[in-house]
């Protein structure tokens, strides 16, 4: 089996009961489509670090949703959350909309929510 060094996308988990502590709600918004140089510049990555992948994005092509862009996406905007090492973000929904700016936006709902133990 082969390694790789990353950010995962969308997780499962074995099925069991978990129990979970709600840290709080929140909702992320981001582009649809869009060049991640044009996010980034609105802060600082840290020197020797950038978003991988091209520079162009899509996160949703049709009935295609890309988890991998999502979460370069978020990277990019400064929106990945930040999380401690027994949290999780627990996306609960997707929406699509166009905001007052007439942008095609994915709103993603979710939680941050932290393991009680197994």
């Amino acid at each position: 089996m082969s390694t790789v060094k990353g950010v995962s996308g969308l997780v499962l988990l074995p099925a069991k009961d978990y129990e979970w502590e709600l840290k709080g709600k929140h909702t992320l918004a981001v582009p649809v489509t869009g060049k991640i140089s044009d996010l980034v510049s609105a802060h600082d990555l840290a020197v020797g670090h950038g978003v991988p992948g091209d520079d162009e994005f899509t996160v949703m092509d049709g009935d295609f949703f890309s988890l991998w862009e999502l979460v370069r996406v978020l990277f990019a905007t400064a929106q990945y959350p930040a999380l401690e090492g027994n949290e999780c973000f627990n996306v609960v929904a997707l929406e699509q909309i166009v905001n007052a700016k007439g942008e095609n936006i994915i709103l993603v709902h979710g939680e941050i929510i932290s393991s009680l133990g197994e």
